[in-house]
């Protein structure tokens, strides 16, 4: 694999790809993961509801307003995923 570009950071992606077969157990755990994730679950739909309103308020904003948004909002999630990784 190949690292991953994020908007000017470079993050290491995997190196080595381990080549074994699944379990039985493991194949059913990856289906139902797989459904899980495809399906979305309440709080999913809620929260995609209670977003709407969130969404018109945002289009309302001057500009100034939305990009300050927006940067303080991309610096969070790069934030987040530095401790995630």
């Amino acid at each position: 694999m190949s690292d991953i570009a994020l908007t000017g950071e470079v993050l290491p992606a995997a190196t080595e790809s381990i080549e074994r077969p699944l379990s039985e157990a493991d194949l059913a755990a990856l289906r139902r993961s797989v459904r899980a994730l495809e399906q979305p679950g309440l709080a999913a739909r809620l929260s995609a509801a209670a977003g709407a309103p969130l969404d018109m308020i945002g289009r309302s904003l001057p500009a100034p307003v939305t990009e300050a948004v927006g940067r303080s909002t991309e610096a969070a999630m790069r934030g987040a995923l530095r401790v995630a990784l």
